[in-house]
């Protein structure tokens, strides 16, 4: 095989192990939306609402009535009657409109879940990227306690540092050692908790590489048209009205059309049709307190829709503000990191050749620790930023299958 087919397949082949080894964003989203039991339930409240919405605004009953008794004079009922009703005033569907509202609500209350479910994934996501972070910013420290301890172990032997510094040096060698063990646990723990945000009951995260949460992910939406509670609001609107509708409705006539035969008793056959009207005369009161009961509950989910609305818009506002200082707080802590690393090779140089002191060196990599922890915090509240405007505003970075 020639040396640049080798090279390629070499170069493909580490690509592929970088990609397995790497976990998106979007990808653990999608995980989340695959196997969490509260969104296969809230998918199953949808179907369960579309199937009383159906049968809301079914057609009234066709039925069949059929009878004999043991002597003709004694019979009851009717021998063979075929009775379909008929919707002349849109009683079926007022009903169906209804039924309409709460499949809706319950459309609505599957966002919500899978907002909630977002939510979970992303902080989560957040969460053991931060500690892996942390990791590694306590690895680089045992790295230079490492280099510290040797270089004052150098000093000490050629005398020209005393010997009580370099088992301060030890100390703080043993101190960063100890700050990697429990960053690794903290960073194992974080791995459990996004296998349970993911809805996995194993996957061994911890050592995968996860990527940054983009900013320009989000999207400027409506937010009546995204909000969870502002859909469910409205749809709770529509069946308040379409429930005014059923009341007033049902005082008006039924009618229906009936096909007879003659009794069974009768020797000849006889058929025919009938129209059948029934009037309600007086139902004491219980439409119109119907009719009243979903108008009180119309204006309090108008009230509340109202409230919700402002509500959410304020909610966005402040998470588009908080994303703001959270991007500058990682340019800041980034520079400040950069400064402090640079400061820090500088003053271990000058430890080596004597130039500076062991306490110099101990500041400076204090000084190192503090803003490489404070860049890591500062990015984690940008991801978390990230996502309190994703959930403002009800977005989905991922839709589910």
């Amino acid at each position: 095989m020639p040396t640049a087919s080798i090279a390629a397949f070499f170069l493909a082949l580490v690509s592929a192990l970088q990609i397995q080894m790497s976990l998106d964003a979007r990808a653990a989203l999608h995980t989340a939306f695959e196997n969490r039991g509260a969104v296969r339930s809230a998918y199953e409240r949808v179907r369960e609402a579309e199937r009383a919405s159906f049968a809301l605004g079914a057609f009234p009953l066709t039925r069949l009535e059929s009878g004999v008794g043991t002597r003709p004079d004694v019979s009851g009922g009717e021998d063979l009657t075929l009775f379909q009703p008929l919707d002349l005033f849109g009683k079926a569907r007022a009903s169906r409109r209804v039924g309409n509202a709460g499949v809706a609500v319950a459309r609505a209350d599957l966002l919500q879940a899978l907002v909630g479910v977002q939510q979970d994934a992303l902080t989560s996501y957040a969460q053991l990227a931060s500690a892996q972070h942390l990791l590694v910013t306590a690895q680089d420290q045992r790295a230079v306690a490492k280099g510290l301890f040797d270089a004052a172990k150098v000093r000490v032997e050629a005398r020209s540092l005393p010997e009580i510094q370099l088992i301060r040096a030890d100390l703080e060698l043993q101190r960063a050692e100890q700050l990697v063990v429990d960053r690794r646990s903290a960073t194992e723990a974080a791995s459990a908790r996004l296998q349970a945000a993911l809805g996995v009951s194993s996957g061994d995260f911890a050592s995968r590489s996860l990527q940054q949460i983009n900013s320009s992910w989000i999207k400027d939406l409506d937010l009546e048209a995204s909000r969870p509670e502002l859909l469910a609001l409205s749809a709770q609107i529509r069946s308040a009205r379409s429930e005014k509708s059923v009341a007033r409705l049902s005082n008006t006539p039924d009618f229906e059309i009936q096909a007879r035969r003659s009794p069974w008793a009768d020797d000849r056959e006889f058929y025919g049709a009938r129209i059948q009207m029934v009037l309600p005369l007086w139902d004491h009161g219980a439409a119109r307190a119907k009719t009243q009961a979903a108008d009180f509950r119309l204006r309090s989910a108008e009230f509340l829709y109202a409230d919700r609305l402002l509500f959410a818009r304020k909610e966005r506002e402040a998470a588009r503000l908080e994303l703001a200082a959270a991007e500058k707080s990682v340019q800041v802590y980034q520079k400040l990191a950069d400064g402090a690393s640079a400061l820090l090779i500088k003053i271990q140089r000058g430890f080596a050749f004597g130039a500076s002191t062991l306490l110099d060196v101990l500041d400076a990599r204090r000084a190192m620790l503090e803003a490489q922890e404070s860049l890591v915090a500062a990015q984690l509240r940008l991801d978390l930023a990230v996502e309190a405007v994703l959930r403002s505003q009800g977005q989905l970075l991922e839709q589910p299958k």
